[in-house]
């Protein structure tokens, strides 16, 4: 991941209070503003609301606490004066970390807070640099960090926090320039990282690098699944063009898909299937609000066959797989909309996309902080529910603060709580 910079795939400039959005690399913006036409949201009886897990709620005033999928049980779990940032739980859900930060005389110094789901027992570490992005390795002994170091050859630098001893300890791994994106990998001994234009690497927790591919192409995060099976990255091929690359069992690689442009790319939790964008010739333009042309969109292709599926009828800004793979969520702005840029949530299942009911306007730090790096978040956060039966996600509300909604497949969003980020438990 860059210091806040995508792979030159998005450019997101906000400005606060008009909140501008710079489009690619044109100068055209768009204002984000609260649909007028949006309906009025209040929170429905208990009874309808029952997806598992707990959600983590970054609130308006930089708290953070935890709750159910109702809105009921909320517990404020952030300790010290700072805000709470990056809150990600842990392979079971019992645990989670979040990240803390003081202003001192010299700049920022930042730690690593852990602890139960309801903030029972916490646990401080500071790190050598003020991390911006937290992931947890499979096996739930260690949390990966990136942050701005102080290495001008390696700028981004990534850290491990270690808790498999009683006192836990930190320190940093590795790094790279312009960028550092990374997925652990099921041993959740070593990672698999796009380290720079003309790095994809595995790396252990000693910092050595084996290669992987020397002509990595314009992407962000790799993939790898959960049981070992599938590694997925994309090439460069000259031209601008780049190729959806497979590694199945350890057998040779598959070219999957070859296209122009820039590639997002989601892989399915069994490692079966990879949801994908090709960006074009256009910088990435989320926010264009055409109807998608063929080619354009997101689609599916299956990592043994090759068969490949569309699966929306817009360019989204973000997709992810629902925990059991059975459906994929995409969030796009509504086609043809004039003015402000409502967006829509898409649900794909069995081949077949629909429209989930409501509109709303992204919160600026999910526009700012998260969307541009979706691929990396999908490796360690999930707006699904454990089971797959909802979502959860912010919202601007009408007097631009944030709220957190959540919404049953097939039913409407409610208002849980406020809040500007949000995150569920596996």
């Amino acid at each position: 991941m860059a210091v806040r910079a995508g792979v030159a795939a998005v450019v997101v400039a906000v400005t606060l209070g008009a909140c501008t959005i710079t489009i690619g690399s044109t100068n055209e913006t768009s204002t984000v503003a609260p649909d007028p036409s949006e309906p009025t949201l209040t929170t429905p009886p208990t009874a309808l609301i029952s997806a598992p897990g707990r959600l983590a709620i970054v609130g308006v005033d930089g708290s953070l606490s935890t709750m159910r999928a109702d809105g009921s049980d909320r517990v404020t779990v952030s300790t010290g004066p700072g805000p709470a940032l990056q809150p990600t739980w842990s392979p079971e859900g019992d645990r989670l970390a979040w990240v803390t930060q003081e202003t001192t005389d010299t700049g920022f110094s930042g730690a690593i807070v852990v602890a139960g789901s309801k903030g029972e027992r916490p646990v401080v570490t500071r790190t050598p640099f003020m991390p911006y992005y937290l992931a947890w390795n499979p096996t739930g002994d260690r949390v990966a960090f990136l942050g701005a170091g102080g290495d001008p050859d390696a700028p981004v630098q990534m850290g491990v926090l270690d808790l498999s001893r009683d006192t836990p300890s930190v320190r940093a791994v590795a790094g790279g320039k312009p960028f550092f994106y990374f997925v652990w990998a099921p041993d959740g001994r070593r990672v698999l990282a796009h380290a720079g234009f003309d790095r994809l690497d595995e790396i252990d927790l000693d910092g050595q690098a084996t290669s992987v591919s020397v002509k990595p192409g314009l992407f962000a995060a790799p993939a790898w699944s959960v049981d070992g099976s599938t590694l997925v990255y994309a090439e460069r091929i000259g031209g601008g063009s780049q190729r959806l690359i497979a590694v199945v069992d350890g057998g040779p690689p598959r070219v999957l898909v070859e296209g122009e442009g820039a590639l997002s790319f989601v892989l399915r939790p069994d490692g079966g299937a990879v949801a994908y964008q090709l960006l074009g010739e256009d910088d990435g333009d989320f926010y264009d609000r055409r109807p998608a042309q063929p080619g354009e969109g997101v689609r599916v292709v299956d990592v043994r066959t090759g068969k490949t599926r569309r699966a929306t009828s817009m360019r989204a800004m973000t997709f992810w797989w629902s925990p059991d793979g059975e459906r994929l969520l995409a969030l796009a702005p509504e086609p043809g909309a004039a003015g402000t840029i409502p967006f829509v949530w898409q649900v794909w299942e069995g081949g077949r996309a629909t429209e989930a009911e409501g509109r709303h306007s992204p919160t600026i730090e999910v526009l700012r902080d998260y969307a541009p790096f979706f691929t990396q978040y999908a490796h360690s956060a999930t707006p699904w529910a454990p089971d797959g039966s909802a979502f959860a996600y912010p919202a601007e509300a009408p007097n631009g603060d944030g709220r957190i909604l959540v919404q049953e497949i097939g039913g409407r969003p409610v208002t849980i709580g406020d809040g500007v980020y949000v995150v569920w438990s596996p």
